[in-house]
């Protein structure tokens, strides 16, 4: 179930076209210090009338809760997302959690970009990006999250620019993974408009081939307490 009390200034964000659809917000996020916002690229429509079915506010939060939460359809079949099952293999390793219910009770989670794609093979291109970021400013204001988790590299130019004088410190790391699919990892903090200091992560997509066993060493290297306390969640059932 989300946490409903964000909601009001979040409909009003909805109101002014900074959001087109609410964000995942646990239950429980709200009640401890290790508030994580994870931040995804963008939906994938399939073709025009499942972009219809975008239109919805309530969108994120349904297939957050359908292919994170529940993890299978109504008639028992699973869901084909190798998102999903990789960030929680990301964070949590193979084993993950007995129930994911654990984890998003934790987190948010959002998009960056608030217009679905055409397939999935779309992109979003520099206009997306550059509005994902003024309504990413935005959302801050109203989740002031600890840590942003970028789970792909897309946002990192619009956020990284040098005229707007958001980031504080960022550091690249080594090459993670292997071969042409190698990526480089990168961690360090943004000063908001509203004078708020934010830890930023960002890993690959993870998508297909993602070594989620490298990404996983990479975020107990960088972000220790954050990654243990999540191993606390799994743990505890």
């Amino acid at each position: 179930m989300d946490n409903l009390r964000y909601d009001e200034e979040l409909e009003e964000l909805i109101k002014l076209k900074k959001l087109k659809w609410l964000p995942w917000v646990g239950e429980k996020y709200a009640t401890h210090e290790n508030k994580i916002l994870f931040i995804g690229e963008s939906h994938y429509a399939k073709d025009p009338e499942d972009r219809r079915t975008y239109e919805c506010k309530g969108k994120t939060r349904e297939i957050v809760r359908n292919m994170g939460v529940i993890g299978h359809k109504a008639d028992g079949d699973t869901y084909d997302s190798k998102f999903f099952v990789n960030t929680h293999n990301l964070i949590f390793g193979k084993n993950g959690l007995e129930k994911n219910q654990d984890f998003y009770d934790n987190i948010a989670f959002y998009n960056f970009v608030q217009e679905p794609m055409d397939g999935k093979n779309g992109r979003p291109n520099q206009n997306h990006m550059e509005t994902g970021r003024d309504n990413f400013l935005e959302l801050l204001k109203v989740l002031k999250p600890s840590m942003c988790i970028f789970l792909g590299f897309g946002a990192y130019k619009a956020i990284n620019n040098s005229k707007l004088g958001l980031v504080k410190e960022m550091e690249w790391s080594e090459k993670i993974g292997r071969g042409r699919r190698s990526s480089r990892g990168r961690f360090g903090s943004i000063q908001t408009p509203h004078g708020h200091i934010i830890k930023l992560i960002f890993v690959k997509h993870p998508s297909s081939y993602f070594s989620w066993s490298s990404w996983n060493e990479y975020l107990f290297k960088k972000i220790p307490d954050q990654m243990n306390w999540f191993k606390g969640l799994a743990s505890a059932n």
